[in-house]
């Protein structure tokens, strides 16, 4: 089959914590015996750094009572230890990832016994901890500041109408107006056109309009931080990889208890960090107890796992059936190109604002000078219009069989299209499920595509993960 899609030579492996051995031993039966499960290290660490509440009862029942907590904490631990031995998608330790390798070679595929934590503040916390931060004015005095360009001028006001997760986080209220004025403009050209502290900005708004009391400058300044028209430097960049240690270096120049406290939770998730599964526990849960003693909140940490893989080798042939099941997707989706709803917004368009005129997309995005989040209004379609696909469909309800697309009918769908391959995704992730083994019609290797959306740009999928992956394989 000739594919448009070249195969790339590396591919994500997701594995879960267990084998599907354990799967069948313990759990494929209908009468699950929990006291011979025997929680090892391992299950119980993967357990503490998912559900806290789960670990406890654990550590509190008898699996030989019958109380309905016995049976919630039966139902759950099951959910659980079944997604640990069957589920491969990422996520705590309950599962993890590496790299592997499309060769003109047998697939080889062998997981070892180490694995390699990553730890990072969960979000919520963080954003307590920048919120504090930004509250406190010896904290925030000597950083930059930043006015914050999604707050634009329409007429005599300041709008702000996108606020960030740091704001929601202790506000209700979604987008607000200010009534602009000449202090604040005098702000916004400062702090643009000036790498400037917070201090200096005091400074300078005191000797250009001769505010002799500082603190009411200080005050003010306060307010729009509270607001965020102007943040600080603080707030780490989406490109980071350590909030923590980026929050802690811009913190550098103190040293009283509470900063100390933040350098005593990253000193203890660097060693979590190195503890092989299984001996985490104490560590973990001592990390929790200093993280809620500052901001408590419902998750503290996020664990990421790279699985150690002694051979992680796929048959080259496994990589191009992949290609050509996601070129064969391609010829049976939507035939229709391009948005419907494009000539709608182009008369809108020109309704509101006349012919060849320029818009800020601000402007044009925003719920109350432009079109809001209903710019596009996407149309009802009727999907798939490919006869075959509608025949085997039909065939298939009627006999109770699946739908079976052959290579005859890969070469009709290829002769019959007539939409243009520049209009096919570039490039794409796909999932697949490989298995190995004679698990179904007597394939030695079956792979089974997800239905899935993973993304339409390669190597999209691996970004959450790249401090796991060598910078020579990320540059590749």
């Amino acid at each position: 089959m000739n594919t448009i899609y070249e195969p790339s030579s590396i591919c994500m492996i997701r594995t879960p914590l267990l084998s599907v051995e354990f799967f069948n031993l313990f759990l494929n039966t209908e009468q699950i015996k929990y006291s011979d499960l025997q929680l090892n290290a391992q299950m119980k660490e993967s357990i503490l750094t998912t559900t806290f509440n789960l670990y406890r009862t654990l550590q509190e029942i008898n699996f030989d009572g019958d109380n309905k907590k016995v049976r919630d904490a039966k139902e759950s631990l099951l959910k659980y230890l079944i997604r640990m031995s069957t589920r491969p998608t990422p996520f705590g330790l309950l599962s993890g990832i590496n790299l592997g390798h499309f060769v003109n070679e047998p697939t080889r595929l062998k997981v070892g016994n180490s694995i390699q934590k990553y730890v990072k503040v969960d979000g919520e916390w963080l954003y307590k901890l920048i919120s504090y931060i930004e509250s406190i004015d010896e904290y925030y005095q000597n950083l930059k500041v930043i006015w914050n360009s999604k707050a634009h001028i329409i007429n005599d006001r300041i709008y702000l109408n996108e606020q960030s997760a740091i704001y929601l986080n202790n506000n209700k209220d979604t987008s607000f107006s200010i009534k602009n004025s000449e202090l604040l403009v005098f702000i916004k050209t400062t702090v643009t056109h000036n790498n400037i502290t917070f201090s200096n900005l005091a400074e300078k708004i005191n000797q250009e309009f001769e505010i002799h009391d500082i603190s009411k400058v200080k005050a003010y300044i306060h307010n729009l931080v509270s607001k965020e028209i102007i943040y600080s430097t603080i707030r780490p960049p989406l490109s980071n990889s350590d909030n923590l240690n980026y929050i802690l270096n811009k913190l550098s120049l103190h040293n009283d208890d509470f900063v100390e406290k933040i350098r005593e939770i990253q000193k203890l998730i660097l060693a979590y960090e190195k503890t092989e599964i299984g001996f985490g526990e104490k560590l973990y849960k001592d990390i929790v107890q200093h993280m809620k003693a500052l901001f408590k909140c419902k998750n503290y940490l996020q664990i990421d796992t790279k699985i150690d893989m002694i051979n992680n080798y796929l048959h080259q042939d496994i990589a191009t059936n992949i290609s050509e099941a996601a070129y064969l997707l391609w010829l049976l989706s939507r035939n229709n190109i391009g948005f419907t709803d494009l000539k709608v917004l182009h008369n809108r368009f020109i309704e509101k604002y006349g012919f060849e005129q320029l818009v800020n997309i601000k402007d044009l995005i925003s719920d109350i000078t432009g079109f809001g989040t209903t710019i596009f209004q996407e149309e009802e379609t009727d999907g798939n219009n490919i006869v075959m696909l509608k025949q085997k469909f039909l065939h298939a309800l009627r006999n109770n069989d699946e739908i079976v697309i052959n290579e005859k009918d890969v070469e009709s769908l290829i002769n019959d299209n007539k939409i243009n391959h520049y209009h096919a995704p570039m490039s794409a992730d796909v999932y697949a499920e490989l298995y190995l083994g004679r698990f179904y019609n007597q394939y030695n290797e079956l792979i089974v595509i997800s239905p899935l959306t993973a993304s339409f740009n390669a190597g999209a999928t691996f970004g959450r993960f790249h401090h796991l992956i060598d910078t020579e394989t990320l540059a590749n």
